[in-house]
């Protein structure tokens, strides 16, 4: 049962394309789209909470870079990362993928394990329990980050067995 832990007053949710802020977007009754140093972004309120949607563009780069702008205008009390995520393990369509950890795949065929990303418990704890709430399928494990779309199904196989991923 969900209860005041989850009542959060100013959240960032980061999506990397369009599509994906458009997808989020259509969420929200009212909003105000604006450019914040150079990323798209929506604000809009919702019950008490401040929704903060930015895009930032594909790669951890574009990323790390767009959340270091975002919390530089202030505290946020919940980032979320969402997106539409590639499965790298069986699951069902529209699957709630729920990383342990985050790994940086570089575009030349490496990775950079030194720079995983191990997600706060907490939190996973939370989106389980929403996922079973809502009686979603969860795809969890680890996600790799890319910096670019991968389409091609051999590309992904080689990421899954290489980097043991459920996702990207």
């Amino acid at each position: 049962m969900l209860n005041a832990e989850y009542l959060l007053q100013k959240i960032a949710i980061f999506v990397a394309t369009r599509w994906e802020l458009n997808a989020i977007r259509h969420a929200f009754v009212s909003d105000h789209m604006t450019t914040l140093k150079g990323f798209r972004c929506l604000f809009t309120k919702i019950h008490g909470h401040h929704i903060h949607l930015v895009q930032t563009g594909i790669g951890m780069e574009k990323a790390a870079e767009a959340s270091r702008m975002l919390f530089s205008e202030g505290r946020l009390d919940l980032v979320i990362a969402s997106g539409f995520a590639g499965a790298l393990a069986p699951s069902s369509v529209g699957a709630f993928v729920v990383p342990d950890e985050i790994v940086s795949y570089i575009d030349d065929g490496t990775y950079d394990i030194s720079s995983t990303i191990t997600c706060n418990q907490k939190f996973r704890k939370i989106a389980l329990d929403i996922a079973q709430l809502v009686s979603c399928d969860v795809l969890a494990g680890r996600l790799i980050t890319v910096p670019r779309i991968m389409w091609l199904a051999t590309q992904k196989k080689l990421l899954a067995d290489q980097l043991r991923a459920m996702a990207l």
